[in-house]
This record gives C-alpha cells, structure tokens and sequence, in this order.
C-alpha cells in the first residue's frame, strides 16, 4: 500500500488508496504503459518501467465521524459506498474526509481496466 492521504469533505480525490500490483503484467510496448488486467471493475491501474503496476480505486474511502457505529461497504456494480449506521448516533456515517494516495501522473496517464 502507498502512504495514506486524507482530505478535507470539500475537497474529494480522484482515487482511493492505491497500492503496488505484482500480479499484474505490464506489456511495455509504448511509452512504458500498455497493457494490464484488473480483478475489480473499481479499479483503474497504470504501468510504468519504474513501478510495474499501480492500482487505485476509482473512489477515495470516505472516513465517517463515528467508524464503529457506521458499515462503510463499497458497490462493486456502481462503484459507489454505501452506508449503514449499526449504532444510535445518526450522525454517524457523516462524511468528514477521504482516504487516498498521491500518485504521480496518475489523474493524466491512460488508465487500464
């Protein structure tokens, strides 16, 4: 895993917490990025010569106020979280931020999914 980010609510990132992919090929044929495949549909990796593969979710983990009184459970099909308050706070699955990692290059390059 890359080192973890948090951002303010107002301003959300393009990506969650991304992480080195060993099992990933990379097909270097142009430029140093070709060509991967991904396990998750809510993934989007790049390959570089450096790296290899590196793959962030396409949505940040939002940090909620109250983690233990809040399910945070991802939905594969739309990529999305969804929220479940387990506790009597109803307040707490409120978003106040959002893990992810700095990747450079990674908002211009050409993703593989």
């Amino acid at each position: 895993m890359l080192p973890i980010s948090v951002a303010p609510v107002d301003q959300k990132p393009t990506n969650g917490v991304c992480s080195r992919n060993t099992n990933i090929v990379c097909d270097y044929l142009l430029f140093g990025v070709a060509d991967a495949q991904t396990v998750d549909n809510c993934v989007d990796c790049i390959c570089d010569e450096i790296n290899g593969a590196t793959c962030c979710p396409v949505e940040p983990f939002p940090k909620v106020k109250h983690p233990r009184e809040c399910e945070v459970i991802l939905n594969t099909e739309t990529c999305t979280y969804q929220f479940t308050v387990t506790g009597r706070c109803r307040s707490a699955c409120d978003v106040v931020g959002y893990e992810y990692s700095v990747v450079e290059g990674f908002d211009d390059a050409d993703k593989i999914a």
